[in-house]
């Protein structure tokens, strides 16, 4: 049973939770703002690093939920102030069609095609890589073979079963980089970072919505986010077993 958003008066512009416990933003929001502390990952944000310098084309591998695009956000981070950096969700292309090239140029802007500057040194970031055409991976790397793209980093679920152009598989070799899903743990530290000097939830309660996440990192903050929703808007202190049940139905999934 999946558990249902409480709803909120139409007529009636209510105060988010966060809010009423004087947050700015949701602490628990999917889009993880690149400022934000990746818990386990410090090792793998090192390897990558090294590789987009290096000039390399890596995949990043996990499922969905272990945190692609936030790793790619922090890539963005480190090296957005070149101006060269080009990140692209591939599940908004409804036809697997990109047109690489043009996000090259559209970075110089306007000066930049009056000048007609040539893109070089670009780094490339394509999240959910397999909505790609193998069309576009091959011209990708054509680009990088020409020098226009320093490096690429593209992710998703599955290297061995993603229909790429061979081509671009022997650019990638072995650097295969894979994400885990965190542990119980992890996650309670997660937690602890996000909410700060709020006590809204203890460590069994973290680890009890895990758990009924089945370790997907986005469902686990959805699930967050409602059940301090469900605590606050019944103007307690603590997530609660009681509000647990009224979030999962009180029965096994």
């Amino acid at each position: 049973m999946q558990p249902k958003r409480e709803k909120a008066d139409e007529t009636v512009k209510q105060m988010q939770w966060f809010e009423k416990l004087d947050f700015y933003d949701n602490p628990f929001s999917i889009d993880t703002d690149i400022e934000d502390e990746l818990i386990g990952v410090d090792d793998i944000l090192d390897e990558l690093y090294y590789r987009v310098e290096s000039g390399s084309i890596v995949f990043l591998e996990g499922q969905a939920g272990t945190g692609k695009t936030a790793v790619l956000k922090k890539v963005i981070g480190r090296f957005m102030g070149s101006k060269q950096v080009i990140f692209f969700d591939c599940k908004e292309i409804p036809d697997k069609r990109l047109n690489i090239e043009r996000l090259m140029f559209e970075r110089y802007g306007t000066i930049g095609k009056l000048l007609r500057l040539t893109p070089k040194n670009m780094i490339l970031l394509l999240d959910n890589v397999p909505a790609l055409s193998k069309k576009n991976t091959e011209r990708a790397k054509f680009f990088f073979d020409q020098d226009f793209i320093k490096a690429i980093v593209l992710t998703g679920k599955s290297y061995s079963r993603l229909s790429m152009s061979e081509g671009i598989k022997e650019r990638i070799g072995s650097r295969v980089i894979k994400l885990r899903r965190l542990t119980p743990e992890q996650v309670v530290e997660l937690v602890n970072y996000r909410l700060g000097d709020a006590k809204l939830m203890n460590e069994e309660t973290v680890k009890t919505i895990f758990k009924r996440s089945r370790g997907n990192l986005k469902r686990f903050l959805e699930y967050c986010d409602m059940a301090c929703q469900i605590a606050v808007n019944s103007k307690s202190k603590r997530v609660k077993t009681k509000h647990l049940k009224k979030l999962f139905g009180g029965g096994d999934e």
